[in-house]
């Protein structure tokens, strides 16, 4: 069209007629503007949303995201448009598999999958989110999704820390239900093993004074005598156990020494239950030692009792002396005593230590004893600077091994 045509269709637009096109220039100025404002408003609050908020097309490619989202991944929107979550390279590829098969379901099947619970591993740290994921349709037609996730780790953290301390109580209270048990059986027994050699002094003294026979005088006082020792060895280990030990002086003592000592305290037990005692020593221990000879004796003499009392009849317990350490001070002398008796389970295994405990309460009703002299044994070690360990099995037998320094 020329020029002068132009001005020919101009002049004939009458006046009413072009204040009707700039009423409608002016409207779509606006409308323009009005639309600017609202998707500046819709981008605003996009990005001000907390959670991960992110569309995809078919393919799995992001054609949209949101500042949490950029922040979670770590890249700008540039650099995450039109690539995959697999793309981004920090995700585990059982988050990718995951994520690919929900993405598949929602475009596939049009259908809005919501998950409380989904755990995510990127960036080498573990997150978990609720998450909803739907369809993006447009005239009948799905060409994506859109997704939303919600991080609730620290909702997540503080349940499981709530589990944790739960299951923490309920084992504290089970502990304490199973202390106070103990503790009453022990009370129990204590009270039986008190009043049995008090019983037997008092029967006996009672007796000996009705008596004129000098012989029978003298077999009563032997009795008395030996109930009286027994009474003052539980005494003393009760006493050692809830006051503790304060000191352990050090002496220069012979191993050969010591060890009649100890046979002359276990050996009569052992041949009540017709048992045999083996020693064996190493020749890395010398026979001058410089330690607590007493306290040593006693714990050899717990553990030889302990496996007297749980072997049966005929049947070889073993005590074995070794040097396993050596410095230019000091030496580690490591004591075993072994026997073939019914030997633990795990679980006594686990608590054989402890105050009140004992391996097998029936079979201990039965030989006697109240469950401190291993509390006993072990805290005594341990004052030493020693372990005391044992291995068991059932019907197999136990080994109770320690350690002491002993210096040169």
């Amino acid at each position: 069209m020329s020029t002068k045509d132009k001005e020919i269709t101009i002049n004939n637009i009458t006046e009413q007629e072009l204040d009707e096109l700039l009423r409608l220039k002016s409207e779509l100025t606006d409308a323009k503007m009005q639309m600017e404002r609202s998707n500046n408003i819709l981008i605003a609050m996009f990005d001000a949303i907390p959670d991960l908020v992110f569309c995809k097309d078919l393919n799995g490619h992001y054609i949209e995201c949101n500042k949490a989202f950029e922040s979670f991944v770590q890249r700008t929107q540039d650099d995450i448009l039109g690539k995959t979550f697999a793309d981004l390279g920090n995700a585990s590829p059982e988050a990718v598999e995951s994520a690919g098969k929900v993405d598949l379901i929602v475009t596939s099947e049009g259908k809005t999958v919501k998950d409380d619970e989904v755990t995510l591993m990127f960036n080498e740290t573990e997150r978990y989110f609720e998450m909803i994921k739907t369809p993006l349709i447009e005239s009948g037609e799905t060409y994506g999704l859109l997704g939303i996730m919600h991080d609730v780790t620290d909702r997540h953290t503080l349940i499981k820390n709530l589990r944790d301390a739960q299951s923490h109580l309920e084992h504290a209270l089970e502990q304490a239900n199973s202390a106070s048990t103990a503790k009453s059986e022990f009370l129990s027994r204590m009270s039986h093993e008190l009043r049995t050699p008090m019983n037997a002094i008092m029967g006996m003294a009672q007796i000996a004074k009705a008596s004129s026979d000098p012989i029978k005088i003298k077999n009563y006082v032997d009795e008395i005598y030996e109930s009286s020792h027994h009474l003052m060895r539980l005494i003393s280990n009760l006493l050692e156990v809830s006051g503790g030990i304060s000191t352990l002086s050090e002496s220069k003592f012979s191993l050969d020494s010591m060890l009649e000592y100890i046979k002359s305290r276990i050996i009569p037990i052992l041949d009540k239950r017709r048992q045999i005692l083996e020693v064996n020593i190493d020749n890395s221990v010398p026979q001058a030692l410089v330690a607590n000879e007493k306290r040593i004796a006693q714990v050899i003499i717990h553990l030889l009792t302990n496996a007297s009392k749980f072997s049966d009849s005929n049947n070889t317990i073993t005590l074995t002396f070794k040097i396993t350490k050596e410095t230019a001070d000091e030496k580690t002398l490591e004591v075993a005593v072994k026997d073939t008796g019914i030997g633990m389970s795990e679980d006594t295994i686990h608590t054989i230590f402890d105050m009140f405990e004992q391996g097998d309460g029936s079979h201990t009703r039965k030989e006697g004893g109240v469950g401190i002299g291993l509390t006993l044994s072990r805290y005594i070690v341990e004052m030493m600077g020693g372990k005391i360990t044992v291995e068991s099995e059932l019907d197999k037998g136990s080994v109770f091994t320690f350690t002491v320094q002993v210096k040169k």
